[in-house]
């Protein structure tokens, strides 16, 4: 052991092992911009074990050691689920018990791997730490290289990421440690979560209600395609139009029907959630892009489980694997009775043409029809317009009117926009050739982030800070097939989201709940805003409704009008549907 010990504390080895571990550093962290961060939070590591142990030597391996489980499990969670780990992790941890019987039932290789690095690590602390005489001198040097690591590695840090762009980047090491700002966070009030605890007594209350729902008998299928980086030109582009592309996002009656959402550029979970829920996911606060995760259990009322509870087949199809940003489970945790990903679809990569998932889609529809005599309630994602735009999807396919613009980027992704448009319209066509009542609402998660200079000349360098940028804009359309729509579908300067889903359920005829008819009330009242509804008071209302449905019926609440006088609104009866 002697011998061995020797050959490692040789110097030309702990040299070759430092080039080697710098080398290491610098693949694992992929990101030229955050290199010098990594480097430094490497050297703060092996001058923090120093400070302890005294032991220099011992402490270059054990720090290396360390940086390299940090990197694995960085590496783990990115590839399972796209998420790169942050210190919100503790969250989960403390306030989800099911967490680690997750991490041990689905990943135990990657669990087990985790647990060998770091006893590696310990072991090379003990055994090299044992024949390693400790020294004072390199404490005292120690004493001031870690505070200078720390500060270095402060300043380096770059000041470009936020939100879903730290989230999402792929930085094996530096990324847990950028993380470290949302520890300030830790004790914030998330107004989120303080409505949905409220919400107690709504299930048990609402129960004759889905059996309305379920012996009713004029019950469309009923097809959402949630668009991926789709927005109407109209809304942010300032030159002309390509002729293909005017009017190509309209429904039926040719009208744009503007829509808000509450994220750009990424982050199609958070427009997802906030569909499903009813709910301003950004009320998560510094939390909201976890929403997946933090909501797992949570939400105990949603679109999709109203629907499944009214006896609709519910099926999410997904372009991403099952774990991605939780999004499998958190799915099924809101009544999603089937969820398939890529995996189950075969896809070849992440982001095929939307006519692929429309193909599976249909195979689903046709085999549902087949075999089961439930209505169904089918979510599809799609993909084509993500970025990158630097290449051509589907090189030899030939759209009418390109090129676009000379612009290399704009013009793919307008032509990725024109080919999404003949990929729904053809989808559509085969539906409606099944000859079953469907109604078919699609809408786009977020704005692509090509779009932020055009937002910038027109708002400003930050447009981005202001919720109600335009940027925030996007559009949904309403189709029926073999049916009539049960009511219009609203035309409002803009529709929020939050009050899509009871949009959905108003046009396809369908009764709803007491608490669902209170949101739809408060569309129209609002015209169709949400958060910054002029009607003082009358947000609080309706999450007062949320928490106890008994209070949304037979109430007279007196509202303030902004800007104008007061005057009263009598509620609907609670039992009173479309």
């Amino acid at each position: 052991m002697r011998r061995l010990v020797d050959f490692f504390f040789d110097r030309r080895i702990i040299g070759l092992t430092l080039l080697l571990g710098m080398a290491g550093v610098a693949l694992a962290e992929r990101m030229v911009v955050t290199l010098p961060m990594a480097y430094f939070i490497t050297f703060a590591i092996i001058a923090f074990s120093v400070l302890l142990t005294g032991r220099i030597k011992t402490s270059i391996y054990f720090g290396l050691a360390v940086v390299a489980l940090i990197a694995f499990i960085s590496y783990a969670k990115i590839k399972w689920m796209s998420v790169a780990p942050n210190v919100v992790d503790l969250y989960y941890f403390a306030f989800n018990p099911g967490t680690l019987a997750f991490l041990f039932d689905g990943f135990l290789p990657l669990v087990i791997g985790v647990i060998v690095l770091f006893l590696g690590a310990l072991a090379a602390l003990i055994v090299f730490g044992w024949f390693e005489t400790p020294s004072s001198k390199s404490r005292w040097r120690a004493l001031i290289a870690l505070p200078l690591c720390v500060a270095l590695a402060i300043a380096f840090q770059p000041r470009t990421f936020s939100g879903v762009e730290d989230l999402m980047r792929f930085r094996y090491i530096t990324s847990v440690f950028t993380s470290m700002k949302h520890l300030a966070n830790l004790g914030d009030p998330i107004p989120l979560l303080e409505l949905l605890n409220r919400e107690t007594a709504t299930l048990d209350s609402s129960a004759e209600t889905h059996g309305v729902c379920r012996q009713f008998v004029s019950k469309p299928d009923i097809l959402v395609v949630q668009a991926e980086s789709i927005v109407p030109p109209e809304i942010f582009y300032d030159e002309k139009i390509p002729e293909e592309l005017e009017g190509a996002f309209n429904g039926p009656d040719e009208t744009l029907r503007p829509l808000k959402v509450e994220t750009f550029s990424g982050g199609t979970w958070i427009t997802t959630a906030g569909f499903v829920s009813g709910l301003p996911i950004t009320d998560l606060g510094w939390l909201t892009s976890y929403s997946n995760f933090i909501l797992e259990g949570r939400i105990r009322q949603s679109l999709v489980q109203y629907l499944s509870d009214c006896g609709y087949h519910t099926v999410f199809l997904s372009p991403l694997h099952y774990s991605f940003v939780n999004e499998g489970r958190f799915m099924e945790s809101i009544g999603f009775e089937t969820f398939i990903d890529q995996h189950d679809m075969k896809a070849p990569s992440t982001q095929e043409s939307d006519s692929f998932y429309y193909d599976k889609a249909l195979t689903v529809l046709k085999d549902h029809r087949e075999n089961d005599d439930r209505p169904i309630f089918m979510f599809v994602l799609t993909m084509s317009a993500h970025s990158p735009w630097n290449y051509r999807m589907e090189p030899d396919r030939t759209v009418a009117g390109e090129p676009f613009s000379p612009d290399s980027e704009i013009n793919e992704y307008f032509r990725r926009l024109a080919i999404s448009r003949e990929d729904l319209g053809q989808f559509i066509e085969q539906v409606e050739a099944l000859s079953q009542p469907t109604v078919v609402l699609e809408f786009g998660d977020h704005q692509p982030g090509l779009t932020l200079d055009y937002w910038r000349r027109r708002e400003g360098p930050a447009p981005l800070a202001n919720k109600e940028s335009g940027a925030y804009m996007t559009s949904f359309q309403v189709r029926p097939l073999k049916t009539d729509l049960a009511a219009p579908v609203p035309s409002f300067e803009r529709l929020d989201l939050q009050f899509l889903g009871v949009t959905l359920l108003e046009t396809a005829g369908l009764p709803m709940t007491p608490i669902q008819t209170d949101l739809r009330n408060m569309r129209d009242e609002c015209m169709g805003l949400f958060q910054t509804c002029g009607i003082e008071g009358r947000l609080d209302a309706h999450y007062d409704c949320r928490a106890n449905q008994r209070v949304c019926s037979n109430a007279r609440v007196k509202f303030k009008q902004s800007g104008a006088r007061k005057h009263e609104y009598a509620r609907t009866e609670a039992a009173n549907v479309n």
